[in-house]
């Protein structure tokens, strides 16, 4: 962007020269495109042809070889660039069409650049000659063409140098146009882009020049996946007034991809109009008029008057949303904005605070103010009553009453929905009204608040886009400086119309990043419509993510000098910045919040010791040598924690902060993976043929490679290595020292045809009884081809075999990360191309498949290998659990980073399109976002009728509500079947009442309780082609639930369909399926936050299991019908796991649609009220059942690793532990039943191995600082009644505290117990938890049902 004296020397510049020359792309015409080169990817787009772009690009440079060596031509022009393409890649192409094609897109994305515009104007004022300087490939009419449909229609010559034949890269046609101008070289000015070729060579030939500095986007080059006219455009529009700026290339992206997504909903319901809330769809709203959208509104709204206007008593859900919320705040200060008049300050005094000006400085005193409510609650809900009345009539005047309608905001917890609700509710609206939000965060507020409310969400929800969740949430505030108005706040709905608040903020600059983001959405949206692109949200969020991780210093100061502030947790005189923050407020109060560190930390003027000091705190960034920056920064980082946390979690991170956690994978390595390996003789008549294709790959890591194959133990192979035309001479050194092995055929392509083409070249040359695919970069085991020999003997069906496997450092010296798959795993498979390597494939069928397809590079294993499958079937693929490849990490390669290659993901989405097509199956893929692939969605047939079987006993309330959530949720055909053994009379009159209108069967049938009976009468009495079994305990809160799990149990290969249930009102896991562990069968991740992924994505993709629960479980009813139900003997315990095995026996698989989840609100430690020695025998007895009844299965699971933990459900390698100390065990003498708690334990792992028992979990009694402050002892009680107790160690759990989100973090805990102490042959010890707290709570203690000893199940 010029500034004032650049502009006037470049017009001094102007009036001395007689001849202005300008430079062509980027000059005087801009595209609006991110790169020229993504023109090609625009050409690829419109021609259908996949790996044109690459193709385009590369041959350009081949082309320009040729030309420059065989016809002495400075450069290629588009013909022989066109020329070069045909012969390379024939008949792929209409080439002449795509080359037109080529101008026509570049046509369409070119503008003119308004400031050279200027500048030629001018020129052209002043009647000086003007002609045009440029290198490029188009010829010189071409280059005209372009240059005079973008307004400049008076040049007088265009000097191109693929028609000059002379370049500026090179210099030579600076003195080449002054010669053909017969002009001085100094009486010329030129003006361009690029500081060497329009400047530096210009000046050396004579001539003067100017460059010309674009405009630019701060740090643009980390937005490395912006959608593909963001940065062009956000370049384009820019005005160099800083906040339209900022509103165009950083709010532009992200409104372009709202602006398709809203669109998309009012299609979908084209009746409701849409309402915009204050403030935060201000700019929405503009933009609704921009797309000329039809019956729109502004609404204005606030937490404060929607709160008031929605509270008719005082009662503990309205107290609870009353202010205060936040620390720091004067009484005045929330008095005043609430206006709680007749308040006195007898009345302050009375509940604890000196006067107006106390301030509340902690959690009681919170609780303290709102005694003021009740104190004055006549006064207070007169003036509810009155702001209701003045909201209805508001409502009523904007429409809002009168039908269906779809409400914006941005969302974070949905409070604006829940509480505009409550004041709807309150008068009488008998409509719908459906939320779209920007996000909603994985809160505990924002799952209870959005409880059975229909809305949708843009970029993150709560159980959707975790990644993107995470990096949002810490700058939400600074993501709302888009999406604000630019007026104040509503105050209330007053009896004479809106009353706004007085804050006296200047937010005028907002209307400047409105003007902005509308500027760019006007621009951009028409390109991405043109071509037919929407972008993927993440994608929209591009831009700023890079301001958030990457801001310029003027970014960090502009924007961080923006004031936040919120009336409802307003502090007086005192004001908090989006990113400015002074040492001396820091220092009085340092748990003060900061909304945006990075920019904070960006600002030049910010003070040197805060700085310092917010760096040390910033441990999830630093380095180590970063935290060993003296003894003042630990003591302040101590203190600092310690004031936050308190005294025991500050002394715990300086305990643990230097330790370097042990790498159980190198340990396995050295001990455990050599007994793995096989000994028995194998003849060696089976032949291997491994086929490498190979390019430009360093001449290290291609040795490595070939060296790792010719090593092997097995001998009986032949390597043939193809190479695809490298360019690199030191690739075709190391191929040629191998060329004369008797065990290698090297191959050298005269083309380069990608990877597809060269391994096809390579399998056509294949010799071998099967084919093995390796990376020329990776390297396999010597024991590879061996172990696939043994394999293939041991069962000579196989056609495909595959084994484990890990990284390898860029540098080859360090193995990690190793993958230990399940063995075969089809709806694994579908989701996740977990095979990988090492994978050995039948020659025969290989052929038949056809080998590789260039148009799904990229992918083109994971296509390959589905299209394998055609040809074989699932039981004749094996598995081998040992690590045989070694899959070498780069900075590019998907092993490495799974976004490297955004191309394979949409390569990714076409093929499994085209193989669910081919493969004739009712489904669509599905993008999951943080796992960057695509599941299948399953379609059940039209009207196939689910039979929902629950069965129940003297549960109205839970019955009812699990009922409800069913009815609201689902809109696919379904019956309801409650199977009841026995309720009292009042509930039984009650549940019958209840589903009378229900479409509702219910059976009273009174007998002992036998979960597999109440299921197996369900069944019988069902009229539906699938059965879902499920829990009373049970809530759905997702739509599309049963559509999914129904599709995926139509499916001929299907067993039994689990769902992931989470504990409610959380994100921790219930269920994502069951593993059968050397201890038995054991919920996997129990207790795991899902906001993490786990091993692989076993918590986010659809995984086969050996079984899953039966408190929702899907399946066909005549494969139901064909095992025989559930097991009646089994009547408590492992009967799901029954049924699923017997599924899995029939040669059907289990698996757990990750994309359905349920609330299961089975406690999270459920009472000790089961001691009876009666039912525990029972349970026992049923274990053994199960596995007389399954012996193959007694400690053995397919789908679980052997390599794995035998023993815990957190996919921790196998390894042996080091020598642990035991904790001490008391006897104590008892203890008053007055101090049992009813507070949250779970038990993550009980672990008996080695004469040892591990017990390690957490808990939470929701008081934070009692939690990080207290001491855990585990208790034990015998069925005598007989007590002991240890002292157990303490741990940071993040996973809980990222889930519980209110500072409770130190509470994990564990110990070892020593079995001698025990006697567990002898007695079974029921565990439970002491926590020592403060002086009000002296110590509580928890019982939990489980037990350890000779009758724990």
């Amino acid at each position: 962007m010029w500034n004032e004296t650049q502009f006037e020397q470049l017009k001094k510049a102007i009036q001395q020269a007689e001849i202005i020359s300008f430079d062509v792309f980027d000059t005087l015409i801009v595209r609006l495109t991110n790169t020229p080169e993504d023109v090609f990817s625009l050409l690829e787009r419109k021609i259908e042809v996949r790996g044109l772009a690459d193709w385009r690009q590369k041959c350009q440079m081949l082309a320009s070889q040729q030309v420059e060596q065989e016809e002495n031509k400075a450069h290629a022009d588009l013909d022989d660039i066109y020329e070069y393409l045909a012969k390379v890649h024939g008949k792929s192409a209409d080439w002449d069409k795509v080359k037109e094609q080529e101008i026509s897109i570049e046509r369409q994305v070119l503008r003119v650049n308004p400031e050279m515009y200027e500048i030629y104007q001018y020129a052209l004022s002043l009647k000086k000659r003007i002609i045009v300087t440029s290198d490029m490939y188009f010829d010189q009419a071409t280059v005209q063409n372009l240059v005079e449909d973008c307004g400049y229609h008076h040049i007088d010559y265009f000097y191109v140098s693929a028609t000059e034949n002379h370049t500026k890269f090179r210099g030579d046609i600076y003195p080449y146009i002054a010669e053909k101008e017969g002009i001085k070289p100094g009486m010329i000015l030129h003006i361009g882009d690029n500081e060497n070729s329009d400047v530096k060579l210009a000046q050396e030939a004579g001539w003067n020049a100017f460059l010309y500095v674009r405009n630019t986007i701060p740090n643009e080059e980390y937005m490395q996946q912006a959608g593909i006219f963001d940065l062009g455009v956000g370049r384009y529009v820019q005005t160099g007034a800083f906040w339209h700026d900022l509103g165009a290339y950083v709010g532009g992206p992200l409104y372009v991809g709202i602006v398709q997504w809203i669109e998309d909903i009012r299609k979908s319901n084209p009746d409701r109009p849409v309402f915009f809330l204050a403030r935060d769809g201000y700019n929405l709203f503009q933009l609704s008029k921009q797309q000329n959208w039809s019956d729109c509104h502004y609404m204005y709204a606030s937490r404060r008057a929607l709160t008031l206007a929605g509270i008719t008593e005082l009662n503990e859900d309205a107290l609870a949303l009353l202010p205060p919320y936040t620390l720091g705040q004067t009484v005045e200060d929330v008095i005043r904005y609430i206006e709680l008049e007749g308040t006195a300050e007898e009345q302050l005094k009375k509940i604890g605070f000196s006067g107006y000006d106390a301030r509340i400085e902690t959690v009681d005193d919170m609780d303290k103010f709102k005694e003021l409510y009740v104190m004055n609650e006549k006064t207070f809900l007169a003036k509810c009553q009155q702001e209701q009345e003045n909201a209805k009539k508001y409502f009523e005047e904007i429409g809002l009453l009168k039908e269906d309608s779809i409400i914006f905001d941005c969302g974070w917890n949905g409070s604006s929905q829940y509480l505009l609700n409550r004041v709807l509710k309150e008068i009488g609206y008998d409509k719908e009204n459906k939320f779209v939000y920007i996000g909603i965060l994985a809160t505990v507020k924002s799952r209870r608040q959005l409880k059975n409310i229909e809305y949708d969400t843009y970029l993150f929800d709560i159980d959707k886009n975790e990644r993107v969740q995470k990096e949002l949430s810490p700058v939400v505030a600074l993501l709302e400086l888009f999406f604000g108005a630019p007026q104040e706040s509503l105050l209330k709905y007053g009896n004479d119309g809106l009353v706004f608040e007085t804050l006296g903020n200047d937010e005028s600059y907002k209307n400047e990043i409105c003007q902005g983001l509308v500027d760019f959405v006007d621009t951009a949206q028409t390109l991405y419509e043109q071509y037919d692109i929407t972008n993927e949200a993440a994608v929209s969020l591009e831009s700023f993510l890079r301001l958030i991780k990457h801001p310029s210093e003027q970014e960090a100061v502009t924007i961080g000098d923006i004031p936040e502030v919120d009336g409802f947790v307003v502090q007086g005189n005192t004001k908090k910045y989006l990113a400015w923050l002074d040492y001396e407020t820091y220092i009085e109060n340092p748990n003060i919040e900061i909304y945006w560190k990075t920019g904070l930390l960006s600002r030049p003027d910010l003070d040197a010791r805060l700085k310092k000091i917010l760096k040390e705190q910033d441990d999830a960034h630093a380095t180590k040598s970063d935290r060993d920056q003296g003894q003042d920064g630990k003591k302040n980082t101590y203190w600092s924690n310690r004031r936050k946390y308190g005294k025991k979690v500050a002394d715990y991170i300086v305990e643990h902060e230097n330790a370097e956690p042990m790498d159980l994978y190198q340990k396995w390595i050295r001990e455990y993976e050599p007994q793995l390996w096989s000994t028995e003789k194998v003849s060696h008549d089976l032949m291997f043929s491994v086929v490498v294709p190979v390019y430009n790959v360093l001449r290290q890591q291609l040795e490595e490679c070939i060296e790792s194959i010719l090593q092997q133990t097995y001998g009986n192979f032949e390597l043939i290595l193809v190479d695809d035309c490298s360019t690199w001479e030191e690739v075709r050194e190391v191929l040629q020292q191998y060329e004369g092995h008797e065990k290698v055929k090297v191959i050298y392509r005269e083309q380069n045809g990608h990877i597809s083409e060269c391994t096809n070249t390579g399998i056509a040359e294949a010799q071998g009884d099967y084919i093995v695919f390796s990376d020329c970069d990776d390297v396999l085991s010597k024991h590879a081809l061996y172990e696939m020999a043994v394999a293939l003997r041991e069962n000579p069906q196989l056609d495909f075999v595959y084994s484990d496997e890990d990284k390898l450092t860029e540098n080859g010296k360090k193995r990690h990360m190793p993958f230990f798959k399940p063995d075969w795993s089809p709806d694994t498979f579908m989701s996740l191309m977990y095979t990988n390597h090492l994978g050995v494939y039948r020659t025969e069928l290989v052929r038949k498949v056809g080998g590789l397809r260039t148009k799904y590079n990229g992918t083109q294993d994971y296509d390959f290998t589905l299209r394998f499958m055609e040809y074989s079937s699932n039981e004749r693929v094996g598995h081998i659990p040992k690590v045989l490849y070694y899959w070498r990490e780069r900075e590019e390669s998907i092993a490495s980073n799974p976004e490297a290659k955004p191309y394979a993901l949409e390569v990714m989405r076409q093929m499994k399109e085209e193989m669910l097509e081919r493969r004739g199956i009712d489904a669509e893929a599905e993008y999951v976002p943080d796992m960057f692939q695509y599941r299948i969605v399953y379609h059940a047939p039209q009207n196939v009728l689910t039979s929902i079987i629950i069965p129940s006993k003297d549960n109205p309330e839970t019955l009812i509500r699990c009922i409800d959530s069913v009815n609201y949720y689902t809109r696919c055909n379904y019956e309801i079947i409650v199977v009841d053994n026995g309720s009292n009379v009042g509930n039984r009159e009650r549940i019958a009442e209840y589903l009378k209108d229900k479409n509702a069967q219910y059976i009273y049938q009174p007998m002992e309780f036998n979960f597999s009976a109440m299921c197996n009468i369900g069944a019988k009495h069902a009229k539906g082609e699938l059965l879902l079994f499920l829990n009373d305990d049970t809530e759905v809160f997702r739509y599309e639930w049963l559509e999914r799990m129904a599709g995926h149990a139509w499916q001929d290969h299907t067993g039994a369909v689990g769902a992931k249930l989470l504990y409610p009102d959380s994100n921790v896991i219930q269920h994502i399926g069951i593993t059968n562990l050397e201890i038995g069968p054991s919920h996997s991740q129990i207790g795991f936050s899902d906001s993490e992924i786990y091993y692989f994505g076993r918590n986010k993709i659809e995984y086969n299991w050996l079984a899953v629960t039966a408190a929702c479980l899907m399946i066909r009813k005549d494969k139901f019908e064909q095992v025989d139900g559930f097991d009646e003997e089994l009547k408590v315990g492992y009967n799901d796991v029954d049924l699923c095995f017997k599924l899995s026996e029939k040669g059907w698989y289990n698996v757990v649609r990750d994309d359905v989840t349920l609330y299961h609100y089975e406690s999270l430690s459920r009472g000790a009220d089961d001691l009876d020695a009666t039912k525990k025998q029972r349970l026992l007895d049923e274990r053994t059942r199960l596995y007389k009844k399954h012996p193959q299965y007694d400690g053995k699971d397919p789908y679980y690793n052997r390599n794995l933990t035998p023993n815990k459900v957190n996919y921790e390698v196998r390894n042996y532990d080091d020598v642990v100390r035991c904790a001490s065990l008391q006897t104590v003498e008892g203890y008053y039943a007055k101090y049992e708690a009813n507070y949250a334990v779970l038990i993550d792992d009980l672990v008996s191995e080695n004469g040892k028992t591990y017990i390690r979990g957490w808990y939470t009694t929701e008081n934070p600082k009692r939690d990080n402050d207290s001491d855990v002892y585990v208790w034990l009680r015998d069925e005598n009644n007989q007590y002991l107790r240890a002292k157990a160690d303490k741990e940071m759990r993040k996973d809980v505290a990222d889930n519980l989100n209110n500072g409770t973090c130190y509470v994990g805990f564990y110990c070892y117990l020593d079995e001698k102490e025990l006697l567990p042959e002898q007695h079974q010890w029921q565990l439970g938890l002491q926590v020592k707290g403060d002086w009000r709570h002296r110590w509580q203690l928890k019982w939990t049902d489980r037990f350890i000893g000779k009758e724990e199940n």
